[in-house]
C-alpha cells in the first residue's frame, strides 16, 4: 500500500530515545521543584511574617468615637446630593 509507515524498534535510532528520556527527566524533575516549593509555600511565609509583620489595617473604632443618627444622617444627605448631581 501507498504511503503506510511501518512502527518498528529498527527504526527508532539509540540517539532518539536518549533525547526522550532525559526530556521526560527534565519535566519530572521541574514537576518534583514546583510541587516542593508549593509545599513548603506556607512554612516560608511564617518565616516571612516574622521578619516583615504586616501592618494592621482594620481600624477598630475606640469608645470615645461615638456615631450620632445626626451625622449618620448628614453623611446620607451628602451622598445622595452628590450623586443626584453626577446624573
Amino acid at each position: 500500500m501507498f504511503g503506510q509507515i511501518i512502527f518498528r524498534i529498527d527504526n527508532i535510532a539509540a540517539e532518539d530515545i536518549s533525547i526522550a528520556i532525559m526530556g521526560m527527566m527534565i519535566v519530572f524533575v521541574a514537576l518534583v521543584l514546583i510541587s516542593l516549593f508549593i509545599a513548603s509555600l506556607p512554612r516560608f511565609l511564617v518565616i516571612l511574617e516574622m521578619i516583615f509583620p504586616t501592618k494592621q489595617s482594620h481600624r477598630i473604632p475606640s469608645p470615645t468615637m461615638q456615631t450620632n443618627d445626626e451625622h449618620i444622617v448628614a453623611i446620607g444627605y451628602a451622598l445622595r446630593h452628590r450623586l443626584k448631581n453626577r446624573m
